[in-house]
């Protein structure tokens, strides 16, 4: 089992379980909370390589998760799906390491060889 632990933020189970293909294919280990309390219990005990969140609405504690998760671990990659205006209007790009997906079906492409 691999030790690359990834963190997936994503409300919808088939786009979820799709993101948990290609992470698992790609030798990470995916884990997803039902709630946000969970999220934020969950950051503050494990060390997390990758965030991928799938920005839907609501959005507010979906960049809270990734801002905490991102304090809690030695800044771990960032992808994110969507809303690429809302992520301009904040901080996320100029501190974190990300990625920016329009699509969905872009993302089994960042982990080609």
């Amino acid at each position: 089992m691999s030790t690359l632990k990834a963190l997936v933020i994503c409300d919808e189970p088939i786009r979820r379980d799709f993101l948990f293909n290609v992470l698992t294919n790609a030798g990470y280990f995916p884990v997803w909370y039902q709630n946000i309390f969970a999220y934020r219990k969950a950051i503050n005990q494990d060390e997390i390589h990758l965030i991928v969140a799938d920005l839907s609405i609501p959005i507010e504690p979906k960049i809270d998760i990734i801002i905490r998760g991102s304090k809690n671990s030695a800044k771990p990659r960032l992808i994110t799906i969507g809303k690429i205006e809302f992520l301009k209007s904040t901080n996320i790009l100029d501190d974190y390491r990300v990625d920016i997906l329009e699509d969905i079906n872009e993302f089994p492409a960042l982990f080609q060889k």
